[in-house]
């Protein structure tokens, strides 16, 4: 197989996620948004971490319908009017600053707005997308709910491979945490190139407290350029899981 290969990322929709989440959708020629499995509590698909007084702070928006026995695309985002004017002043007093404050504020502000009483899986790839659309970069995500009905009984590494070939497609990338869920062997015995991916991105200036890594994307709007963050998105590496193994390739959050 040469690096000239089409490659797939199948990931869970997560709100405002992290750099390497961006990284990914970047890395790859198809996006899916695995959106038809289980919810999970207390990850990453209605919360996020953002600075606050030089600590991470994490935010949750409220949803509707939550249980681990229900699809993510099943569930609502509810941010109520309260917690929209809560989370913005949370925003304003930390980051009013900023270089990038207020066009930042009204991505994620209108973002939120746009989608309440939404599916939770609308508004956290609709933030994915908003923050794309503000880097001038194409998205065209497709979701698993919509695409790839019929395959939801597969195990769950045969579920990923069917979809990456019905893609017609030759390698899989998932994030660093995934090295924990998935082998090679599966993969290989269907001719698809399990990869990884590393961020090799550089810490930047957030205010005058020491750097806080993996935060949500809006702090590193909230400071930073959109040619800046684009650079940003380019600076990583694919690697085989045995190559990360050998090289202790760093990720200190693998979300």
């Amino acid at each position: 197989m040469t690096d000239q290969m089409l490659s797939v990322a199948i990931m869970q929709p997560y709100i405002f996620p992290y750099l390497g989440y961006f990284q990914l959708v970047r890395a790859v020629d198809h996006f899916v948004s695995y959106d038809d499995v289980q919810f999970i509590k207390r990850g990453w698909i209605n919360r996020n971490r953002v600075s606050a007084k030089g600590q991470d702070m994490l935010f949750t928006v409220p949803v509707q319908g939550a249980s681990q026995k229900v699809r993510i695309c099943d569930v609502l985002a509810m941010p109520d009017d309260k917690w929209l004017r809560k989370f913005d002043t949370q925003l304003r007093h930390e980051y009013g600053k900023a270089a990038h404050y207020a066009e930042t504020r009204d991505l994620v502000m209108g973002t939120l707005e746009a989608h309440k009483g939404a599916p939770v899986s609308e508004l956290a790839l609709g933030s994915v997308s908003a923050v794309m659309a503000r880097l001038g970069l194409p998205f065209a995500p497709q979701r698993s709910s919509e695409t790839f009905t019929g395959t939801e009984d597969l195990k769950r590494a045969d579920r990923l491979i069917a979809i990456t070939k019905a893609l017609g497609a030759q390698r899989y990338v998932n994030l660093p945490g995934g090295m924990a869920l998935y082998g090679t062997d599966a993969f290989a015995a269907q001719d698809v190139d399990l990869r990884f991916i590393f961020d090799r991105s550089q810490a930047y200036e957030q205010f005058d407290h020491p750097f806080i890594p993996n935060l949500s994307i809006i702090d590193i709007l909230m400071h930073n350029d959109p040619a800046t963050v684009r650079g940003m998105l380019g600076q990583y590496r694919l690697l085989s899981a045995e190559e990360a193994t050998a090289s202790s390739a760093p990720n200190a959050l693998a979300q």
